[in-house]
C-alpha cells in the first residue's frame, strides 16, 4: 500500500470536452473530472531547445496518485499554486505508465513548457 505522507500535494484532473459557445460553435473547453487529488510531483527530466528562434523549455514530470479508472494521454492536470485558484501549473499528460502495484497507484508521465498556450487552450 502506498504512503498517504508521500502525497502531500493536490490537483485537479481534467477531460478535454466539446461545447457550444454563444454563437453555436463548438470549442474545445476543459472540465475537472477529480478535484483535489493527492499526489506527488517529482522532475523527471528537462532540457532547453531552439524553436523557430524562440527559445523553450520543455520539464517532464512525474505524477503519483491513489489509482483511478479511465485516465488517458489526453487529459490534463492542474495545480492550483494559491488558495484563490488564480495562479496555476498545467501538467499536459504525455504517457499514463501501466500499473504493476495492482491497481493501487498510478503514475502519470506529463509535460510543462514555458510557452503561452500550451494546451491551455484546449489545442
Amino acid at each position: 500500500m502506498a504512503q498517504a505522507g508521500k502525497y502531500r500535494r493536490r490537483v485537479d484532473i481534467q477531460s478535454q470536452v466539446q461545447t457550444k459557445d454563444s454563437t453555436g460553435s463548438v470549442v474545445p473547453t476543459w472540465e475537472t473530472i477529480w478535484s483535489a487529488v493527492p499526489c506527488s510531483i517529482n522532475q523527471f527530466q528537462g532540457r532547453g531547445h531552439e524553436s523557430f528562434a524562440a527559445h523553450q523549455a520543455d520539464v517532464e514530470w512525474k505524477i503519483a496518485f491513489r489509482w483511478r479508472p479511465g485516465l488517458d494521454a489526453s487529459m490534463r492536470v492542474v495545480e492550483y499554486l494559491n488558495a484563490q485558484r488564480t495562479a496555476s501549473t498545467i501538467y499536459n499528460v504525455e504517457a499514463v505508465l501501466p500499473e504493476a502495484t495492482n491497481r493501487r497507484e498510478i503514475t502519470l508521465l506529463c509535460r510543462t513548457r514555458e510557452s503561452e498556450g500550451f494546451r491551455a487552450d484546449g489545442a
